[in-house]
């Protein structure tokens, strides 16, 4: 993992293609905001099948509880809205160590 400064988001936490957060892989960075970078992502343990978009919360801001709460709290909301133009939430989860194969 390694950190480099986004156009939007400024201090951006950028992980490579193949790092692996909990059960799930990067396949590559998508874009980053203000609060948090987006990844496109597969499950580690599937050859094939369907991608998701993980949402990382930037590292600077992993340390504030209110940022946290937010991200979490979002993330919550999010999982209970059900309509066809809007990203279904499948996971929430917190992973302290991100590792790459």
């Amino acid at each position: 993992m390694a950190n480099d400064q986004s156009s939007q988001g400024g201090d951006a936490t950028r992980l490579s293609a193949g790092a692996r957060l909990d059960d799930y892989e990067i396949v590559a960075p998508v874009k980053a905001g203000g609060m948090a970078q987006l990844y496109l992502g597969k499950r580690a343990d599937s050859r094939a099948g369907s991608f998701f978009a993980i949402k990382v919360l930037h590292e600077h801001l992993s340390t504030d509880r209110d940022h946290v709460r937010m991200f979490r709290n979002e993330a919550l909301l999010s999982s209970r809205i059900r309509h066809p133009n809007v990203v279904t939430v499948r996971d929430v989860g917190f992973a302290a160590v991100c590792t790459t194969w």
